[in-house]
C-alpha cells in the first residue's frame, strides 16, 4: 500500500505452503516522482515452481496526446523502478506470468495525432529522474487530482467534440464495443509498440467504465433471454447520456492485461472479464477478471542428481547426463528464454571472411 494506491492478494490456506519468495516494490510517478497519487505497486512470488507477478497502477489522467505520452512514460518508469528478483531486468521478462491492472486512464480518442516516437526515457532501476529529464516546475504542470475534472489538452482534438460524444453514445446504445475499442489509446499504443510490448489487454465487452455518473449503474436487459442479443437496458442515446458525465468521452480506462513467457503461454487462459455496475460510489466502474493457470512442476521435484546420475523422482529409471538434451529440457519447459529486440550494429565485420571469402551479412553471436 502507498497512500491511495492499494493492492491486496489473497490465497487459500491450502496453498499457502507452496508460495515462496514473496517480494514487493513501489514506484511513484506523481509530482516530482515523489507524490504517491500516481504510480505502481508490484508483488511477485513463486507458487509451485511458477513465478507470478501482479502490478496495480494509477496513471496520469486527462484527454490529449500529451497526457497519453505521460502515461506511456509512467509505465516505463514503473517497470524501471519497481523491480524484484534480479533487479537488472524488468519483472515482465522474469515472470512466467504477469498481470497488470488498474486505472490506466487511456482514453477513447478520435484524434489522428499520436505520441511522436517511442520513449527514450531510461528504464534503469532508479526512482530518481535524470538531470536531462523534463521535470515539472509547478503544480499546474502535473496531475495532482484524481477526479479528472481539470481542463484537457485540446490541441490535438478535432473540432466537433459534441459529434464525437454522440457517436460514442450511439455505439454504447448499440453495444458496439469493438468500434469503440478501435479508438482506444491503450490498444493503439500496444499495437504501435510504444508501450507494454508482449502484453495482451483484455478487450471489454461492456459499457465504458469512465466517466460515470455516481450512484447509478446501467441495468441489465430483461429481454436478453428473448434472443435479441442485447445485454444492457439502453434504449436510446439520450438514456445512455444519463449514465455518463458529459465532460469526458466515455472510455475504457480501467483495464487488465497479462503477459506470459512464450513457452508457458498455453498454461494461462482467461475465463472472464466483466465490469461491476452495482458499485456506484465512484466515477469509475471497477472491473473483474478471472484466469486459470496450469502451474509448473518445480525442476527439483522432477529431476534430481545423485552421485553424478540424473534420476527422475517418479519411477526408478536413471539417466546419465548425456541423456539430458536441450530438446528434452524444452519439452519439460525447464528453460530460460532471453529475448533481444531493437538491436543496432555499426561497422560489424564479416565473421566468415577468412574461411569462406566473405559475402554474408554481419551477425551477433
Amino acid at each position: 500500500r502507498r497512500a491511495q494506491l492499494q493492492m491486496f492478494i489473497f490465497a487459500e490456506k491450502s496453498v499457502r505452503g507452496s508460495i515462496t519468495n514473496i517480494e514487493k516494490q513501489v514506484e511513484n510517478t506523481g509530482f516530482l516522482h515523489v507524490f504517491p497519487n500516481k504510480g505502481g505497486l508490484l508483488c511477485t512470488f513463486t507458487m509451485s515452481g511458477t513465478k507470478l507477478a501482479f502490478l496495480s497502477c494509477h496513471l496520469t489522467a486527462h484527454e490529449g496526446v500529451k497526457h497519453c505520452k505521460q502515461r506511456n512514460d509512467s509505465i516505463i518508469e514503473i517497470l524501471g523502478g519497481a523491480r524484484t528478483m534480479d533487479s537488472r531486468f524488468d519483472v515482465s521478462e522474469q515472470s512466467h506470468h504477469m498481470f497488470w491492472m488498474g486505472d490506466m486512464n487511456y482514453r477513447t480518442t478520435y484524434s489522428t495525432v499520436v505520441p511522436k516516437s517511442k520513449s527514450t526515457k531510461s528504464i534503469s532501476p532508479s526512482s530518481t529522474p535524470s538531470p536531462k529529464e523534463e521535470i515539472p516546475t509547478s503544480v499546474d504542470d502535473v496531475d495532482l487530482q484524481d477526479d479528472d475534472d481539470s481542463d484537457d489538452d485540446k490541441s490535438d482534438c478535432v473540432d466537433d467534440r459534441s459529434e464525437q460524444m454522440l457517436s460514442t453514445y450511439k455505439m454504447i446504445q448499440e453495444e458496439d464495443w469493438n468500434t469503440i475499442l478501435d479508438h482506444d489509446e491503450l490498444n493503439r499504443e500496444i499495437r504501435e509498440e510504444r508501450v507494454l510490448n508482449g502484453f495482451t489487454a483484455l478487450q471489454p465487452q461492456f459499457p465504458p467504465t469512465f466517466k460515470r455518473v455516481r450512484n447509478v449503474g446501467i441495468p441489465l436487459s430483461n429481454s436478453l433471454a428473448a434472443g435479441n442479443g442485447r445485454k444492457w437496458n439502453l434504449n436510446s442515446t439520450d438514456e445512455v447520456q444519463t449514465f455518463y458525465d458529459k465532460k469526458r468521452i466515455p472510455s475504457f480506462t480501467d483495464r487488465v492485461l497479462f503477459k506470459s513467457m512464450s513457452i508457458y503461454a498455453a498454461n494461462l487462459s482467461n475465463d472472464f472479464f466483466n465490469s461491476c455496475e452495482d458499485v456506484d460510489s465512484s466515477d469509475h466502474k471497477p472491473v473483474i477478471a478471472g484466469f486459470t493457470i496450469q502451474l509448473n512442476q518445480p525442476a527439483e521435484d522432477n529431476i534430481k542428481v545423485y552421485n553424478g546420475l540424473i534420476q527422475k523422482d517418479k519411477g526408478n529409471k536413471k539417466m546419465s547426463p548425456s541423456d539430458i538434451t536441450s530438446s528434452s529440457l524444452m519439452k519439460k519447459k525447464y528453460t530460460l528464454e532471453l529475448v533481444l529486440s531493437d538491436l543496432k550494429g555499426f561497422n560489424l565485420a564479416e565473421m566468415d571472411s577468412q574461411m569462406f571469402g566473405g559475402g554474408s551479412d554481419p551477425f551477433i553471436v
